[in-house]
């Protein structure tokens, strides 16, 4: 799990890129790591609690994700065939539909946790790691990016 840790994470350790393929089936303990310190801020009920385990969240496990997202609402909200949307995707500024994106799915992340248990990010997190190994397991990468490094050892 070690191997992981550093490619699913900001925590500062180091590990080897090309063993971590070999840790996949790890990902779902690596959501007790990158859930802990949020879990715990909704627990102990800390002023300003939603705000604070959505920031501790996102400390841990980067802004990959919400990278992710706005590319994904730019290619969505661009117009023209196939190729134009991932020409969008792929360009290295973000269009207001990837910022709209970005700022709703914070705010309902801020919001819902009010009415969610104090877990609530751990399952997220647990559900998470689980739909990458599906994903994983499909065996039918869109590219020769990272997730076909990683479907590559999946068995």
């Amino acid at each position: 799990m070690r191997n992981i840790i550093p490619f699913m994470t900001r925590v500062p350790i180091r590990g080897n890129f090309e063993k971590a393929r070999n840790e996949i089936w790890a990902f779902p303990l690596l959501a007790t790591l990158t859930s802990s310190l949020p879990t715990l801020i909704l627990y102990l009920d800390l002023p300003m609690k939603n705000i604070l385990a959505i920031l501790s969240l996102y400390s841990i496990i980067g802004l990959l994700h919400l990278d992710g997202l706005a590319d994904w609402a730019d290619g969505v909200m661009a117009k023209g065939d196939r190729k134009k949307k991932i020409k969008t995707m792929k360009d290295l500024n973000t269009c207001i539909a990837g910022i709209f994106a970005v700022v709703m799915v914070l705010f309902v992340q801020i919001y819902s946790l009010n009415y969610l248990p104090f877990y609530a990010i751990f399952l997220a997190e647990l559900n998470s790691k689980y739909a990458m190994l599906l994903a994983l397991a499909t065996k039918k990468p869109l590219g020769s990016g990272l997730g076909w490094y990683f479907m590559e050892k999946m068995n």
